[in-house]
């Protein structure tokens, strides 16, 4: 909470967990293992991209000039590690507008013509559901809603509600993506 006192609020709040299925880690494992098995090998697999990404925020200057940043790392309810990283901009640098949000994040597909490895990611674990009438029985599921507020609506540009939350622009291209599992 000090780092508050001198930088303000965080302007990235940047969440990453671990995936049982990195080719390290599933590259690893002995004949009839599985990564649950595993548990050690997804935490040093986990660690090393954890400090690769947190290098390449720095080195590269991803949301450009980074002054602090604090992190904590929790592992789930399945042993995967997961990281809360608050990241602390300065200057021009600093996060005030919903444009600047705007060149950041996306909540949308992307193109899988263009983006064929990244598109699959968002569609293999970034997809919410099923919720709401389709599975009421949803872990997220509270007196008939989504906690989570799914399925959210069609916006075309990003905003902010009353409470100060955002709402990242999501448009309505008219592309439909089937999502196994889900």
């Amino acid at each position: 909470m000090a780092i508050t006192r001198y930088n303000q609020h965080p302007d990235i709040f940047l969440t990453m967990t671990a995936n049982r299925n990195w080719p390290e880690i599933t590259s690893a494992l002995l004949p009839h293992q599985k990564p649950i098995d595993r548990l050690d090998l997804i935490a040093c697999v986990f660690e090393l991209k954890r400090k690769c990404f947190m290098k390449e925020i720095e080195a590269n200057r991803v949301f450009g000039n980074k002054v602090a940043h604090v992190f904590i790392i929790e592992f789930k309810k399945r042993g995967l590690p997961h990281i809360y990283a608050l990241l602390f901009l300065k200057g021009l640098d600093k996060i005030w507008t919903c444009a600047q949000v705007d060149k950041l994040v996306c909540a949308e597909f992307l193109d899988p013509n263009d983006e064929l490895m990244f598109f699959e990611t968002i569609k293999c674990c970034m997809v919410h559901g099923p919720c709401g009438a389709r599975n009421p029985q949803a872990p997220y599921m509270e007196n008939g809603k989504c906690t989570e507020r799914y399925p959210r609506t069609f916006v075309e540009t990003i905003t902010m509600d009353q409470d100060g939350y955002l709402i990242y622009r999501c448009r309505n291209n008219g592309q439909l993506h089937i999502v196994i599992g889900k």
